[in-house]
């Protein structure tokens, strides 16, 4: 589907009307949504309390979660940093009790609907979600061979938790291809994580590093908090739980994220699934008051129908990973038509540019700078690429290319896609005077 933005005229079409799996271009509707719902300048904000002293015990810390889909490691250097001064400028000793997160407001259903087409796969690109979260949900580790033949491999795990427990089987070999396994499953009680490394690695072998995504949203978000306090001189109990803020906690610590803009960038020019999941569960808690998958869905369901004008679709959750999603190249090309118009022009730039970032760094980049801006989606016989396209002559178009069980390898299929756009490029079109 091909139209032009300033007067909706649909340029050319083919089975345009039909519904197919978008894979991640199902994150334009969801960061459209989010954009129109949570504002360009939203932000989560994330509060971390100190509970009443009992007696000599020292007094716990509380954490009022936001659903916040940033909190990486340099945030919690700078919480950390700042609960230490909170407690220091009290006269408190740097000691704390248990870590308990109050996520009352969010879903406990951590993996999104769809996620359980694949029960079994521990990818980083599934991570679990909830209110309460840190790195993406997910954890790397990486292998170096050991200094003799037959030691083990020398594991390192970012970040280093005792959430993990690693059964390590794996050996050092002389010579050969690097064969090393990881499997990562939750324990028994869900409160750690067991690493079962196998397989081999040469001497002589370059370190590996892989990523894989965690189990309990809240104990590896939790511990990892406790993880960089004590970096910084604050220690615990080293226990983390689920519960209420109290109403006499004090607040310590105030966090906000980057503006909502700046996330749904992140969303479309890294394909971060955790991100626009957490986006989903945002809009159900700002409108229908929860954090959850279906209050969520009805948010953007609503948005759809009313604003957009499309009917028909079905989307199992907000990052297009496996599930039943299905739209039409009309139905995607009017939601980008819908947030240029919202947002006169400016949702454009929160895709990634053609031959520059993201998914599309290593494509089109024979086109001219800004020419083209757009999101890719790729599963298994699904090849997507929808979004903005400005001709020679400078006229704005929307364009989906939506491609499913295809006979053929999914490079030739993205050749063919950047082809289409390359000849869309060379359009020549009457200029609408009135719209510029």
């Amino acid at each position: 589907s091909l139209l032009r933005l300033d007067n909706g005229e649909v340029l050319s079409s083919h089975r345009a009307d039909e519904l197919f799996h978008p894979a991640s271009c199902t994150k334009l509707v969801t960061t459209a949504s989010a954009y129109r719902v949570l504002g360009p300048d939203g932000r989560f904000v994330t509060r971390w309390y100190l509970g009443p002293r009992k007696g000599q015990e020292p007094p716990d810390l509380y954490w009022y979660a936001s659903g916040d889909p940033k909190l990486v490691p340099e945030v919690f250097e700078t919480v950390a940093t700042q609960i230490k001064n909170e407690l220091s400028q009290a006269g408190l000793p740097m000691k704390l009790g248990s870590l308990i997160i109050d996520d009352t407001d969010f879903t406990k259903q951590v993996l999104a609907p769809g996620y359980d087409q694949k029960p079994d796969d521990d990818a980083a690109y599934r991570s679990p979600n909830g209110g309460a979260g840190f790195q993406f949900n997910r954890f790397s580790v990486s292998f170096r061979p050991g200094k003799r033949v037959g030691d083990r491999p020398l594991v390192t795990l970012s970040p280093p938790l005792d959430y993990f427990k690693i059964e390590n089987t794996a050996k050092t070999k002389k010579r050969g291809k690097e064969q090393l396994s990881l499997k990562a499953s939750p324990s028994a009680s869900d409160d750690t994580m067991t690493l079962r490394i196998g397989g081999s690695i040469p001497r002589r072998h370059r370190s590996v590093s892989v990523r894989r995504r965690i189990a309990n949203p809240l104990q590896f978000a939790g511990q990892s908090l406790l993880h960089y306090l004590d970096k910084v001189g604050v220690s615990s109990r080293g226990k983390v739980r689920r519960g209420r803020l109290i109403d006499d906690a004090q607040l310590l610590v105030t966090h906000k994220s980057p503006p909502m803009s700046s996330l749904i960038k992140d969303v479309n020019v890294y394909s971060n699934n955790y991100m626009a999941e957490q986006l989903l569960l945002a809009m159900g808690l700002k409108v229908r008051g929860f954090g959850g998958w279906e209050e969520g869905l009805l948010v953007m369901k609503s948005l759809l129908d009313a604003e957009v004008g499309i009917s028909g679709y079905k989307m199992t959750n907000g990052s297009g990973l496996f599930g039943q999603t299905a739209f039409s190249p009309h139905m995607l090309t009017s939601v980008l038509r819908y947030a240029h118009l919202q947002t006169s022009g400016r949702f454009r730039f929160l895709l990634p540019e053609a031959g520059k970032e993201g998914t599309l760094k290593k494509r089109l980049r024979v086109l001219p700078r800004e020419a083209f801006r757009a999101k890719t989606g790729t599963l298994d016989r699904v090849s997507t690429l929808c979004g903005y396209l400005k001709t020679r002559q400078k006229v704005d178009l929307a364009l989906c290319l939506l491609m499913n069980d295809y006979p053929a390898k999914t490079w030739a299929i993205r050749s063919i896609q950047d082809e289409m756009v390359r000849f869309a490029w060379l359009l020549e079109l009457p200029v609408d005077k009135g719209s510029q």
